[in-house]
């Protein structure tokens, strides 16, 4: 009978930027099987999650004036604009998919940032 060894995936990013880093649930992990070998490795998804609330305020501010605008803009409570401003929250799918339909270079400005980040 044969053990299954867990190991730590090294290839995988390693953020040591993030000052508070929390417990990792199983959607934050992907796993590779090979052999009896599980190797576990952060998800980026979990990475890009984390890091979207902050670039949608930069976002936001670029284009905006304040969070008044904002909220007219995309037909949303005044407090919901605020938290998206200050980086606390981030918007759903539909409002960016929305915000992409009706400014299609915001993918490109995710994409840089994005890319930036990364590097």
């Amino acid at each position: 009978m044969s053990r299954l060894r867990i190991v730590a995936d090294e290839s995988a990013p390693q953020h040591q930027d993030r000052p508070n880093r929390r417990r990792m649930s199983r959607s934050d992990v992907s796993v590779r099987r090979v052999g009896n070998v599980l190797y576990l490795r952060q998800n980026e998804a979990s990475d890009f999650k984390v890091w979207f609330a902050g670039a949608w305020a930069e976002f936001l501010r670029s284009q905006f004036a304040n969070p008044e605008e904002v909220a007219s803009a995309f037909t949303v409570r005044s407090s919901t604009a605020w938290t998206w401003w200050n980086g606390d929250n981030k918007a759903s799918g539909d409002i960016v998919m929305r915000m992409a339909m009706e400014h299609p270079e915001v993918a490109d400005w995710f994409r840089d940032q994005w890319a930036r980040r990364c590097a």
